[in-house]
């Protein structure tokens, strides 16, 4: 469950540090939210660009602030039927907030030793003055589900963070453990811009923008509202 302060300020334990395998979360399954959707901006260049696009509320459950559109430029960092490569999500203008909220899941999966790669994943984060991120900007794991060993720490990946750079290894996952779990971890800051390096596309990343429970709905608008209103002072 996403939690926010009376500031609206994401509340969750930041992801510090390093270890072999990252903590398994207190939430089994997918967490309630939404992926946006994916298209490429030339279908002939999978390498280019693409955008992402979260609906509107009144067709899709996610709050006003993640609602419009956001363009990366490099590949689609998921599917091997996507290049391996270096993406960089830097335009977050069409979205409600025109930044990527705080709040967002950072999502990545099958990052395990498998198929003979190198699988990690490096990301890096501006703030929305475009200063580089250096504090820890993502909290521990929220979510796992799908692929083997979920509930196993051996199932998840390893981690270090380090100047605001995280790096996320399957050198360390059990090797019985291919494909692994899809971990879901939260973003504690509003961001605009951040990179992905993949080695490797035999791993994946994504992004989902959360969608309130019942009973958090108005304590997420409420949040949403005072984060917007900070903004256009």
């Amino acid at each position: 469950m996403l939690t926010l302060g009376l500031s609206g300020a994401v509340i969750a334990q930041p992801l510090t540090g390093s270890g072999s395998n990252l903590p398994v979360p207190p939430n089994l399954g997918v967490p309630p939210s939404e992926p946006p959707a994916l298209a490429l901006l030339d279908p002939n260049n999978l390498s280019f660009a693409f955008t992402g696009e979260w609906g509107p509320p009144a067709t899709a459950p996610v709050l006003s602030a993640w609602s419009g559109t956001f363009v990366a430029f490099g590949p689609i960092p998921s599917s091997n039927l996507n290049p391996p490569g270096f993406t960089d999500y830097r335009n977050f203008a069409g979205l409600g907030a025109t930044y990527l909220p705080s709040g967002t899941y950072f999502v990545i999966s099958d990052v395990d030793g498998g198929s003979f790669t190198s699988e990690t994943l490096t990301l890096m984060a501006w703030d929305t003055s475009n200063n580089p991120v250096t504090q820890p900007w993502l909290a521990v794991p929220q979510w796992v589900w799908g692929g083997a060993g979920v509930g196993d720490p051996n199932a998840m990946p390893g981690w270090s963070f380090s100047g605001g750079v995280y790096t996320f290894t399957g050198a360390t996952v059990d090797p019985g453990y291919n494909p692994n779990v899809a971990l879901a971890l939260l973003s504690l800051v509003d961001l605009s811009r951040f990179t992905v390096e993949r080695p490797s596309n035999f791993c994946n990343f994504g992004l989902r923008a959360p969608v309130p429970e019942a009973g958090s709905l108005a304590l997420l608008a409420a949040g949403t509202a005072a984060a917007l209103c900070r903004r256009r002072r």
